[in-house]
């Protein structure tokens, strides 16, 4: 009994420091918040966590901003073959092109606000027709009278519009600048950027050089252009053209300024003018264009061919011809400027030798025929007297 009394009294100051603990726990929860601990993610978590989300949304970007220029790569291409309708529907009303893409608005052969911007096209004033060439009715149908430089970003694609009415998509091949010192280049988008050796051109730079300026553009087929003071040249597209890419057709725009192009043999090159395009193969020929538009052009070496809006020319070696869109009086015509090799003169067509004048012979008299000669008249017998006989008389009885 003794010991259970002894336990009960060692064990009420525990009880009661128990039971005061427990009053304050209680007190303590009253008066603050209850604290909630959760597990969380660690470091190394969280940063491969962001990681795996940015790869997806960078590949999702892509998806997305490849289908946005795939569509409008269709939609300027749908835009392209209108052109090119109206281009022929001018023609054919016109018996000419016209001189710019604005007239094709004018006289109603396009009807959409839109028809000419690209959807690529980052300037806000910038048309189709910066990048249109002048063509003559005569003109072979597989010459390029329009391209669109603003797809070349993706995969070096190219649009062409043709004069036989169609639409191509032919790979594009960039420029680089050889040497150039006091130039400048111009881009869509973008500032003027100083041109340096070894800049990459594509379709739609524009190089501009000072009055003591100089600068060389060298193609993919080692064709070149060489810009004097105070030029101004727009590369428009340089593409592989025919059925396996072999050929390259590169088309420049000359604005201002004196240029000297050397062609390479067996490529196509064609610079537009204000008022005419000039085009050669194997061809060395200068420009140089005034600042009112007007320009002359010098053949150095083998033959051009120019293209107005009414006629197509060939001009030979040696010779000078200005370039006002309408003088083609020192031009000899031609059919196909694809041939390199002078036209014969065309031999004149031989004069028939008149048939000579039959004479006419006079037929003979016809000999008229000898009058018969009357027989004799029978003299009449006379009666004889019986004394007379002789020769020729018979008297003797009296009969003839």
């Amino acid at each position: 009994m003794m010991n259970v009394v002894r336990k009960l009294k060692h064990s009420a100051p525990l009880v009661r420091k128990k039971l005061l603990n427990q009053c304050t726990e209680r007190q303590k929860y009253k008066t603050t918040p209850k604290t909630v601990w959760r597990r969380g993610f660690t470091l190394i978590q969280l940063v491969v966590s962001l990681g795996v989300l940015s790869m997806l949304a960078t590949m999702l970007f892509n998806v997305f901003s490849d289908g946005r220029a795939t569509a409008r790569h269709t939609q300027c291409d749908v835009q392209l073959k209108t052109i090119a309708l109206a281009l022929d529907a001018y023609r054919q009303e016109w018996r000419r092109y016209p001189a710019s893409l604005q007239e094709l608005k004018d006289k109603h052969y396009l009807h959409d606000e839109g028809a000419l911007h690209c959807p690529m096209d980052l300037r806000e004033d910038g048309t189709y027709g910066d990048f249109y060439v002048i063509r003559s009715p005569r003109d072979p149908g597989d010459f390029p009278t329009l391209v669109c430089p603003f797809h070349e970003s993706k995969g070096n694609a190219g649009e062409q519009v043709f004069k036989d009415r169609y639409t191509r998509q032919f790979l594009t091949r960039p420029a680089k600048l050889e040497q150039a010192t006091g130039a400048t280049v111009e881009r869509a988008g973008q500032n003027p950027m100083t041109a340096v050796a070894g800049l990459v051109l594509h379709g739609g730079d524009r190089i501009r050089t000072t009055a003591s300026g100089t600068a060389t553009i060298r193609f993919a087929d080692n064709s070149a252009s060489e810009l004097s003071g105070n030029a101004d040249l727009t590369v428009l597209q340089s593409f592989a053209f025919g059925t396996n890419g072999s050929t390259l057709y590169t088309l420049v725009r000359q604005s201002l300024g004196t240029v000297i192009h050397r062609v390479n043999h067996g490529s196509k090159f064609d610079v537009a003018t204000p008022t005419a395009t000039a085009g050669a193969l194997g061809t060395v020929f200068q420009i140089t264009i005034n600042p009112n538009g007007t320009g002359m052009l010098y053949v150095i070496e083998s033959k051009v061919y120019v293209s107005t809006l009414r006629s197509h020319v060939i001009i030979p070696e040696g010779e000078r011809v200005p370039l006002t869109g309408g003088d083609d009086s020192k031009a000899t015509p031609a059919l196909n400027p694809n041939d390199n090799a002078p036209r014969p003169t065309p031999t004149p067509v031989p004069t028939a030798t008149p048939r000579p004048t039959a004479t006419p012979t006079a037929r003979p008299t016809a000999t008229p025929r000898p009058t018969a000669t009357p027989r004799p008249t029978p003299t009449p017998c006379r009666p004889g007297n019986g004394n007379n006989s002789g020769p020729g008389n018979d008297h003797g009885n009296g009969s003839c």
